[in-house]
């Protein structure tokens, strides 16, 4: 199981980084060699209990805005293409880990439907 959680954990992180690249398109910055990403860890849950899904929920969540957001309040086109980078990231990522529970979690929080959730993570 371990080696499943680590796998999935290199999906998340790859989930997260692609939906970097559509907010550094656009917000003006300089050319970097990296972009930012955020490994997300859940190999110390059990994915099987609610407490170990709402954690990585969280997780997930955290991973996201710290990755998409952090933009001026000020610059309403940067603030949508934060949440929408967030929103896309969060999707695959929880499409990634593929646990019913978190993705029924994920849709509970949301108010999405599973449909939607597959739609926002393309």
């Amino acid at each position: 199981m371990r080696s499943n959680n680590t796998t999935v954990g290199f999906w998340v992180t790859l989930a997260l980084t692609s939906f970097t690249m559509l907010s550094s398109a656009t917000q003006a910055a300089e050319p970097s060699d990296t972009l930012p990403h955020q490994v997300v860890s859940f190999k110390d849950l059990n994915l099987n209990s609610a407490e170990g899904v709402t954690v990585l929920y969280e997780r997930i969540r955290s991973a996201a805005k710290g990755v998409c957001g952090g933009v001026d309040v000020r610059d309403l086109r940067a603030v949508h293409a934060a949440k929408d980078c967030m929103e896309k990231a969060e999707s695959r990522a929880i499409l990634a880990v593929n646990s019913p529970m978190l993705t029924k979690l994920s849709l509970a929080k949301t108010g999405r439907t599973e449909k939607q959730l597959i739609a926002q993570a393309r």
